[in-house]
């Protein structure tokens, strides 16, 4: 008879807990998702910030947004538009990954010190779009199982809300995966028959509410459900500490969906060169790109068919 899988709760520590010692960060704790509590505290310029001071605050700015049901069709909004869908309860706009840069937050928020060593930032590939964006939801909001692109590890600091997160570590990825459809299971819509191996996934779950950061991983698929209509900046990164978990996820990305819109294995290769962190990032950087070549190795068949 197959196993039930076990459902695990985030762990939950607090931002005066942490070291600002990056490589303690991640020999301690970045193997796992965390709830890291009193992250605002560090945030001076922005701790105080409430619902009306952010309204106040992105009047007149324009937001890309999703379609909150299905989040697809992408289009700019008024965020005063938003705001007012959020008073009135109604679920029309979900903004996941618009970029701070492009806000009036981009010099009012800083990243907790153990999550700033990035080689996103500043590169020669276009990536500062991923180190921090917007995240403003509706009440009832769903965001379902993905992986964030690139092997990002990721984060999400709210200001005001409350979510729920549901995340799965990368061996789960064939049970919450369907290699037809090659989509993972959606909760609202999907028929569960469809992903008859879905209830052995082991998971990890945990809400955050206002002055809360969720870290996760590379290449760990996540949903989350908005409890309380919610606004936070979440983040992304690609370092060394994490390189060969984060070459394996955007392999796995590559072999469903392409390679993505630039050159991954360049930017590695360059980024390892320029801002090593780790004592032994070249030779993590060297496993991590023989993985590339030993999958570029394979027959086609084999390599756009693999699972996680």
């Amino acid at each position: 008879m197959p196993h039930s899988g076990q459902a695990h709760a985030v762990p939950i520590l607090h931002a005066s807990d942490f070291s600002n010692n990056i490589e303690w960060f991640y020999a301690r704790h970045a193997h796992q998702p965390l709830i890291i509590r009193g992250t605002l505290e560090q945030n001076p310029q922005i701790a105080a910030f409430d619902r009306p001071a952010i309204e106040l605050l992105l009047r007149g700015c324009d937001l890309w947004a999703y379609d909150a049901a299905t989040l697809t069709h992408g289009e700019y909004i008024k965020a005063d538009v938003l705001f007012a869908d959020m008073a009135a309860r109604r679920m029309r706009y979900n903004v996941v990954d618009h970029s701070v840069l492009e806000t009036p937050l981009a010099d009012k928020f800083t990243p907790p010190a153990f999550l700033r060593h990035n080689w996103f930032v500043g590169s020669a590939y276009d990536t500062n779009r991923f180190v921090a964006s917007v995240n403003c939801s509706v009440r009832d909001s769903y965001s379902p199982i993905h992986v964030d692109p690139y092997g990002m590890q990721g984060w999400m600091c709210l200001l005001f809300g409350r979510k729920r997160w549901r995340l799965y570590a990368p061996e789960q990825i064939p049970l919450i995966y369907d290699m037809t459809t090659r989509r993972f299971f959606h909760r609202k819509f999907d028929d569960p028959a469809r992903f008859p191996l879905l209830d052995m996934a082991d998971y990890w779950e945990g809400e955050i509410e206002a002055g809360d950061l969720m870290y996760f991983p590379a290449g760990w698929p996540h949903e989350v459900v908005t409890l309380e209509e919610s606004f936070g900046i979440g983040g992304a990164l690609v370092n060394d500490f994490q390189i060969i978990e984060s070459v394996r996820s955007w392999l796995w990305e590559y072999s469903q969906s392409g390679p993505g819109d630039f050159d991954f294995v360049d930017f590695v290769q360059s980024m390892a060169d320029l801002r090593p962190r780790s004592p032994d990032c070249a030779a993590r950087t060297a496993v991590a790109l023989k993985q590339f070549t030993d999958w570029q190795a394979l027959p086609k068949a084999s390599r756009y068919g693999g699972a996680g």
